[in-house]
């Protein structure tokens, strides 16, 4: 369930193939909620109908098999520094913050993949990147999303 509205969850990845790629011009709806900021109404998992169509068609295109391949390397890489991060952790036995350690390793993922940069904001706290993300989303816990998407109803009385 999303809120009281039930959801269908796909786990079969033919299902998935056929979902996203085969007939996704036939699964055009999505959630109705918007948060009342321009930029994230706007976003592709808050659309709906022929709006997310015509955006969903722009992005089709960056994720094409050659273009995936050619991101491999670069997440790999973010990978390994995320591994190197925790074996450190581990063999200093410092705590380490899971959360902080992940947003980092995703949001470098996510600037390796969209925009061929390789910020390292895992071992580079002053990174200009990283400290833009942080005044977008505020660096918290995400629990506001997680209440969006899950509970909107309840999300807009707050």
């Amino acid at each position: 369930y999303q809120d009281d509205i039930p959801c269908l969850v796909v786990g079969d990845p033919e299902l998935l193939r056929d979902v996203y790629v085969k007939d996704f011009s036939s699964f055009v709806d999505r959630t109705q909620m918007q948060l009342g900021v321009p930029i994230w109404d706007r976003s592709v998992l808050l659309l709906s109908g022929p709006e997310w169509k015509n955006l969903r068609s722009l992005y089709s295109g960056a994720f094409t098999a050659s273009k995936l391949k050619a991101m491999v390397p670069k997440l790999v890489r973010v990978a390994n520094r995320t591994v190197e991060a925790l074996v450190k952790f581990a063999d200093t036995k410092e705590d380490v913050n899971v959360h902080d350690l992940f947003s980092k390793s995703a949001l470098d993922a996510a600037a390796a993949a969209a925009f061929n940069a390789d910020i390292d904001s895992i071992n580079d706290p002053n990174n200009p990147f990283l400290k833009n993300y942080v005044n977008i989303f505020g660096g918290g816990t995400g629990w506001n999303m997680m209440l969006y998407f899950k509970m909107p109803r309840l999300f807009k009385l707050l």
